[in-house]
């Protein structure tokens, strides 16, 4: 006896539904961080370097991908130390030396780690503090020769003035030319005045370009944050070559004709 096509219909969509509510069932909680020391971007320092840093997540952790995918920087360079588990869902970072004021500190945490049942994490979490009290980032405010000049001097200097004090070595970072040129920067006394020489004179006819990265950092070790960049060319100017006037001459060098 054949089974009707209505009721084999029926039977199918209910066990479709049924597969999917037994896969929402079986499926387990998504592994994620909950909650992180110190948890804000700027920080006081404590007594002797000490800061709490620590790690919450959503549910029981496998504590050596956790580890293995955990990594904190100071100012790009990687800082080492030690892991402490609170219980199986915190872990507690202690740095083999003490944090330093005025610094950047990037914690990351790969995708990789995951729960004691083997779900790993959606994404990558990142956070990053600095040990010291919030301030106005560093800009630009005025560049010379200026966006888009012309410059006749060949030896004309670079100088970019800045809101907040700046190290010459910070410009030598993190201030690019191109094409490239060798000289050297200098700050003046206010620490707000950077300028570059040349060892070398400009070539005419070349458009350069300046680019401040976004990650330079101030005398307080305050990051840009946004990059800048402008352009100067060298030359007497950049008009086009125009006809004037056109002429005949003969063989002697005598003009024969006028041309229009």
């Amino acid at each position: 006896m054949k089974t009707p096509r209505s009721a084999l219909a029926a039977f199918c969509f209910f066990f479709g539904i049924l597969s999917l509510l037994s896969c929402d069932i079986l499926r387990d909680t998504p592994f994620a961080v909950v909650s992180w020391s110190p948890g804000r971007e700027y920080v006081p320092m404590g007594e002797n370097g000490t800061l709490a840093i620590a790690l919450t997540f959503s549910a029981d952790a496998e504590h050596g991908s956790v580890e293995k995918e955990f990594t904190i920087t100071e100012d790009g360079t990687e800082f080492r130390g030690s892991f402490v588990w609170a219980d199986s869902r915190t872990v507690r970072f202690a740095p083999y030396a003490p944090l330093r004021e005025n610094r950047e500190y990037r914690l990351t945490l790969g995708s990789e780690a995951a729960s004691s049942s083997g779900v790993s994490m959606d994404d990558a979490f990142e956070k990053r503090f600095f040990t010291r009290e919030a301030g106005e980032r560093p800009r630009v405010l005025s560049v010379s020769p200026s966006d888009g000049a012309i410059v006749a001097d060949r030896q004309t200097p670079i100088s970019l003035v800045f809101s907040t004090q700046v190290e010459a070595s910070s410009c030598r970072d993190y201030v690019s030319i191109s094409p490239a040129i060798t000289g050297s920067w200098s700050v003046d006394q206010s620490g707000t005045t950077a300028s570059f020489v040349g060892a070398e004179v400009w070539e005419t006819g070349k458009e350069y370009l300046i680019e401040v990265s976004a990650d330079m950092i101030d005398q307080k070790r305050i990051r840009l944050g946004d990059a800048y960049r402008f352009r100067f060319q060298v030359g007497s100017d950049r008009t086009a070559p125009v006809l004037l006037g056109a002429y005949a001459l003969d063989s002697g060098g005598t003009q024969t004709a006028t041309l229009t």
